[in-house]
């Protein structure tokens, strides 16, 4: 049985988006900790727009200001609380883990029909 460490994860991912830039020409050495320090002050900057707990940002809008949210009933929901828990994971600080709880109750409360 395989354990994935949190850095094997990111790591993972960053091969995959290493390799699109590869093949598209854009490569360069990509320092893992710096690009994740990095997605975490992006993701820190979303979640402080965040006021409506039912409602999860899904895209940016054409206007690149915002977020264009939908609800915690759509099929995509899931996914920003998932990249929060991917945060938690990450930096370890229970600030995170409290947000991605938090953010995940919505979409659970589908399964539980409350």
């Amino acid at each position: 049985m395989i354990i994935m460490t949190r850095r094997f994860r990111f790591s993972s991912i960053l091969l995959l988006v290493s390799c699109g830039l590869a093949i598209s020409g854009h490569a360069s050495v990509l320092d893992v900790d710096d690009i994740l320090d990095h997605a975490v002050k992006k993701v820190d900057k979303a979640q402080a727009a965040q006021t409506d707990i039912d409602r999860m940002p899904r895209n940016i809008p054409e206007t690149g200001k915002g977020w264009d949210p939908v609800s915690h009933t759509s099929w995509v929901s899931g996914f920003w609380p998932g990249v929060l828990w991917y945060i938690y994971d990450y930096t370890e600080d229970d600030k995170w883990r409290e947000i991605a709880h938090e953010r995940n109750l919505p979409v659970a409360r589908i399964l539980t029909g409350e």
